[in-house]
């Protein structure tokens, strides 16, 4: 920095030099005595290790020993300052003056010991993956697991889910009603009545049944039996106006609170009927000679599905109003029994049993279409599944797309089983080697 070239250095070299000899001036006295360095506090050690972490009060400052200015520090400081100014000619003399290689002198490698915190006081950051803001809407979320695979169709609800009920032998007495949770698979039983109780039909809320007391078996007439409304809650049974005589069959209205069912109180044959529960009137809509028996709602309510024997003497399939105007026939077939109808919530496609003669051999689950009545309605007859499994009873869940039933691999035992309405994927529901489960019927969705 003098003002004369002569007096300032001439290289680089002689300049760091110069530096490096202060130093060591400043080396020895503190090597002999004449400088002491007072070391730093304990705190600083302390806080050097405490970075990140969360303290839960203020740290007390730490107050140097002694009284006056401390020279120890300032000595101390002045000696690491030199050093520095050390490194900075080092670096300038590579910068401004040309080193012999031509290139930067690199610098030596140095050691440094990483300070490793507590994991409960430092939590590492999550690191954002895109610098772009998301709001809390567009975050993706970790998609749920797969459901588990479980024995037969049930690991997800089935057919809108619900309940299935039917009737069972299992209980060692009289058939009583029970209940299949599609959701759970757990079976429970709903009633307990002497004589029995059976062929179950939902009400259209899904919060009560109507079905026949006294109840023997499974049979196609129930002479001597009633119609009974029993409740969800509780599985009481309350009494409907109907004959001692014998009603059965029983259908509730999916839009009236009305029940359409089969009567023999009028000389002792099957005829069509429906009970206004409302006012408990009940009037014959069939009033023929002929058998008229096992009667199904339309999902719409206007028409009437059922059985009779009023041309051959067998059953075959017939549609009317709900006032018991306007009978036309659907199913055409002469030779075959067909009976144990129920239409589809579609309103065009009826599921029936089908027998060979006037009602013998293993029964086929056989499909129509109602085709709204015209001259194609009934024509397009076809089985629902090739499976040498005995089926009948059907009911068709309310989303149209299975059908539970009662089999029987064999005469001495009926199962409820479950499939596809085009015949696939059937399997077991109900199966008890020891007692018989009949009549199913499917919940409605609330």
């Amino acid at each position: 920095m003098r003002v004369d070239s002569e007096d300032r250095y001439q290289t680089g070299d002689e300049f760091k030099q110069a530096l490096l000899e202060a130093s060591d001036t400043i080396n020895r006295q503190v090597a002999t005595g004449e400088v002491t360095v007072t070391p730093p506090p304990a705190d600083a050690t302390v806080a050097a290790r405490d970075i990140g972490k969360t303290t839960t009060g203020p740290r007390e400052a730490s107050q140097p020993s002694g009284r006056g200015i401390p020279w120890g520090w300032i000595i101390g400081g002045a000696a690491i300052g030199v050093v520095g100014i050390v490194a900075v000619a080092v670096l300038l003399s590579g910068l401004l003056f040309n080193n012999p290689a031509g290139t930067a002198a690199e610098p030596s490698p140095t050691t440094t010991q990483a300070v490793v915190l507590p994991e409960e006081d430092t939590p590492e950051p999550i690191l954002p993956t895109s610098t772009e803001t998301q709001s809390p809407a567009a975050v993706e979320t970790e998609a749920p697991a797969e459901p588990t695979a479980t024995s037969g169709p049930m690991a997800t609800p089935t057919g809108g889910g619900g309940l299935i009920a039917f009737v069972s032998t299992r209980s060692g007495g009289d058939p009583q009603i029970f209940l299949y949770d599609l959701g759970s698979g757990e079976i429970s039983q709903l009633t307990d009545v002497n004589g029995g109780a059976c062929q179950p039909s939902w009400a259209p809320d899904g919060r009560s049944m109507v079905v026949v007391v006294p109840c023997a078996g499974n049979q196609q007439r129930y002479d001597g039996s009633s119609l009974f409304e029993v409740k969800l809650s509780d599985g009481q049974l309350t009494p409907l106006r109907s004959s001692p005589i014998g009603d059965y069959d029983p259908d509730w209205s999916p839009v009236e609170n009305k029940i359409v069912f089969t009567s023999v109180r009028d000389f002792d044959r099957p005829q069509i009927w429906v009970l206004d529960l409302n006012t408990g009137e009940s009037v014959n809509l069939s009033n023929n000679s002929q058998y008229d028996f096992q009667p199904h709602w339309s999902p719409d309510g206007s028409k009437i599905l059922f059985a009779s024997n009023r041309v051959v003497n067998r059953g075959k399939l017939w549609v009317m109003d709900a006032d018991g105007q306007s009978v036309v026939e659907l199913t055409k077939t002469d030779t075959r029994t067909n009976i144990e109808p129920v239409w589809a919530p579609d309103g065009d496609l009826v599921l029936y049993s089908q027998f060979d003669g006037q009602g013998g051999g293993v029964p086929r689950l056989m499909g129509n279409y109602w085709r709204d009545g015209g001259p194609q309605a009934g024509t397009v007859e076809f089985r629902i599944s090739e499976d040498s499994l005995g089926m009948r009873e059907a009911d068709i869940s309310p989303d149209g797309l299975w059908i539970v039933f009662s089999g029987n691999s064999s005469a001495a035992n009926l199962d409820i089983y479950i499939m596809r309405v085009n015949g696939a994927e059937l399997t077991p529901l109900v199966l008890d080697e020891a007692a018989n489960d009949f009549d199913p019927a499917w919940q409605p969705l609330p």
